[in-house]
């Protein structure tokens, strides 16, 4: 059979240990780091969305002058035949 008594008895709690201070700085720089690191990946990214919208931008009106300027050339042609 089982010892029972095992089961009965109280684990120690678990006590925390103090930490040096020096660890302590030294973690508070690599997430510093790292916070500017992400900072930094925000605005590159933020930066090269803007410049695609931007360069969607141009690229849809350019397109957009392109056909209205073969309609209205279109329209030329046909009222030069018409007059023929």
């Amino acid at each position: 059979m089982a010892n029972c008594e095992m089961c009965r008895t109280e684990k120690p709690k678990k006590t925390r240990e103090a930490v040096p201070y020096i660890v302590h700085e030294s973690e508070m720089a690599r997430c510093e780091r790292q916070i500017k690191r992400l900072w930094v990946a925000l605005i590159v990214t933020v930066a090269l969305s803007l410049v695609g919208q931007i360069a969607w931008i141009g690229y849809i009106s350019t397109t957009q002058q392109t056909k209205e300027t073969a309609a209205f050339n279109q329209a030329a042609i046909y009222e030069d035949l018409k007059s023929l």
